[in-house]
C-alpha cells in the first residue's frame, strides 16, 4: 500500500513491516536505537511523510539476516 505520488511509489512503513513480518513498534524501536536508519522525509506540498527506499530496505535486510545468522 505504497503512497503514490506524481507516477512516483513510496514504500510505506506498512509495507516494511509485512516486508519483514514484523510489527511497526519494533520498525520505530530499532530506528530508534539506531540499529536501522532513519527514513528519509519527503515534501508534497503542505505534507511531508517517511518513506522507505531501496538503501533503507537493504539495510533492514542485513540487520534481520545479521539476527538470523547469530552476527
Amino acid at each position: 500500500m505504497a503512497l503514490s505520488f506524481d507516477n512516483k511509489e513510496y514504500r510505506t512503513i506498512n509495507d516494511v513491516k509485512t516486508s519483514f513480518r514484523t510489527s511497526e513498534k519494533t520498525i520505530r524501536k530499532l530506528i530508534d536505537e539506531g540499529h536501522l536508519p532513519q527514513p528519509k522525509i519527503e515534501l508534497y506540498g503542505t505534507r511531508s511523510f517517511r518513506y522507505f527506499d531501496d538503501e533503507w530496505m537493504e539495510a533492514a535486510q542485513a540487520y534481520f539476516s545479521s539476527l538470523k545468522n547469530g552476527k
